[in-house]
C-alpha cells in the first residue's frame, strides 16, 4: 500500500488494494477512469444492442442503472473483457462489432439451412422419381399378369403313347439351424410340395426334414444307386444358401452348417457331379435358397410355343438337366404367410396344371408372381457341367 501511496495514488484508488501488487497493477489503478456516456440518446442504443445480443432484457429507457451495468459486464465477460459496466464509446464499438458478428452468422446459418432444404428436396424429388417408376412398373407387371391368369390354358390329354418313365423326388426342407438365424416357412413349403408331387402327379418322394451335411450326400447316392434311364428326379431345396466370391462357388448349407467354416456345407459341385452320375434321363433341381443362381450355367432356355405330341416326345427321349432357381447370385425372401413367394408361386402352377407342363411353362407360372411379391428375380437354365443334352423336364398330372 506504501508503495501505491509513493507513486501518488489518492486513498479512494488505494482502497480497493492490499497486499503486495505488481507494477502492471499499479499502474493500472493509476489510470484515471475515462468518464461514461450519459447521453440518453446513446445510452438507449447501448441497451437495444445489448437486447438484441441477448444480455439485457426489457426496454431501452436510456438511463444507465444497475440493470445496464450489469448487462454491459456480462457482454464484457462473454467477450473476455475487464468486466467495468461502464457505458462508453469503446464499448459501443465493441457492441457493433459483436452485432455484425453475430449478423454474419445468422447469414450464413440462413445459407446452409438453405443448402440442406434445397438437397433434402432434391432427394425428395428423386425418391418420388423412383417410386412412380417402380408403381408405373408393377401395374405394367401386374397387368400382364391379369392378362396370363385370364389365358385360359388349351387342355392336353395325356399321351398315352409316349413312355414318360417313373417319378421320383428328393424334398429338402431347414428351418431350424444350430448355429445360423432359423428360416420360417422351409420346412412347410417343402412338406406342401411334395404332398402335391405325390398326390397329384405321382412321384415316389422322398423328404429330409432338417437334414445334415452327411444325409443330403447319402441320399444322393440312393439315388444314384437306384435309379435308371427311364427315371425322372426333380430335388426341391429349402434352406439357407452361401456363395463364396473368391471360390466362385455356391453352397447349400444343412442344419449344423456354420458360418466361415466348410466343413458341414453342401457345394454345388458336389450336387452336379452326383446329377451328371446319376443315370436318371431328366432330373430337375428347383432351389429355394439365396445366391442358388450359382447352379445355373448362364444359358437362358428358350421359350417354344410347341407342345405337340412330337415335342413331347423329344423331350422325353432326350437327356434333360435343368434348375430352376427363387433368384439369382442375391439373397431371396423367406416366407411372411405360410409359405415363401417362391415356393407358394410353385405351388399354384402345380395346382393349375391339368394336363402336361414342361420345365419352361413351369417357370414362366413361376417368375411373374414372384417378382411381384419380393425383390428377388427367379431364372430357368440347364444345369452347370451335369450333361444336360437338350430336353426339359415334364409334369404329368395323373390326379
Amino acid at each position: 500500500m506504501s508503495e501505491a501511496k509513493r507513486r501518488g495514488l489518492t486513498e479512494q484508488q488505494c482502497a480497493p488494494l492490499s497486499g503486495r501488487f505488481t507494477e502492471q497493477q499499479i499502474a493500472a489503478a493509476h489510470v484515471q477512469p475515462k468518464p461514461s456516456i450519459t447521453d440518453k440518446v446513446q445510452v438507449a442504443e447501448v441497451q437495444r444492442l445489448l437486447i438484441d445480443l441477448g444480455h439485457l432484457t426489457g426496454r431501452a429507457d436510456g438511463v444507465v442503472g444497475p440493470r445496464t451495468e450489469a448487462a454491459v459486464k456480462t457482454f464484457e465477460r462473454a467477450r473476455q473483457l475487464p468486466p467495468t459496466g461502464t457505458v462508453d464509446d469503446k464499448l459501443i464499438v465493441k457492441l457493433k462489432e459483436a452485432q455484425q458478428a453475430k449478423l454474419a452468422r445468422a447469414k450464413s446459418d440462413e445459407a446452409k439451412t438453405l443448402a440442406q432444404l434445397r438437397e433434402e428436396s432434391r432427394k425428395v424429388r428423386e425418391e418420388t422419381r423412383k417410386g412412380e417408376a417402380r408403381i408405373t412398373g408393377l401395374k405394367k407387371q401386374a397387368e400382364q399378369l391379369a392378362t396370363l391368369r385370364a389365358q385360359k390354358p388349351t387342355k392336353q390329354p395325356v399321351r398315352t403313347d409316349i413312355n414318360f418313365g417313373n417319378y421320383h423326388a428328393l424334398v429338402i426342407g431347414i428351418n431350424r439351424y444350430h448355429n445360423l438365424p432359423r428360416l420360417r416357412t422351409a420346412v412347410a413349403d417343402a412338406e406342401a410340395i411334395a404332398d402335391v408331387l405325390k398326390s397329384k402327379y405321382g412321384f415316389s418322394v422322398s423328404t429330409l426334414i432338417n437334414p445334415t451335411r452327411t444325409q443330403i450326400l447319402d441320399r444322393l447316392d440312393n439315388l444314384r444307386a437306384k435309379l435308371n434311364r427311364t427315371d425322372n428326379l426333380l430335388i426341391y431345396y429349402a434352406g439357407h444358401g452361401w456363395l463364396d466370391n473368391k471360390a466362385d462357388q455356391g453352397f447349400w448349407l444343412p442344419v449344423d452348417a456354420r458360418k466361415n467354416f466348410r466343413s458341414e456345407w453342401v457345394a454345388n459341385s458336389s450336387i452336379t457331379g452326383t446329377l451328371k452320375a446319376i443315370k436318371a434321363k431328366h432330373v430337375m433341381v428347383v432351389a429355394d435358397s439365396c445366391y442358388s443362381g450359382r447352379l445355373i450355367r448362364g444359358v437362358q432356355m428358350a421359350e417354344l410355343n410347341d407342345r405337340s405330341s412330337a415335342y413331347l416326345k423329344q423331350m422325353a427321349r432326350k437327356k434333360t438337366r435343368v434348375v430352376i432357381t427363387s433368384g439369382g447370385l442375391e439373397p431371396v425372401e423367406d416366407g411372411r404367410g405360410e409359405h415363401s413367394p417362391f415356393a407358394r408361386a410353385f405351388l399354384n402352377a402345380l395346382n393349375r396344371n391339368d394336363a402336361i407342363m414342361d420345365g419352361t411353362n413351369l417357370f414362366n407360372a413361376i417368375r411373374e408372381p414372384v417378382m411381384l411379391e419380393a425383390r428377388q428375380t427367379p431364372e430357368f437354365s440347364n444345369m452347370r457341367f451335369a450333361g444336360h443334352d437338350g430336353g426339359d423336364f415334364l409334369f404329368v398330372r395323373r390326379k
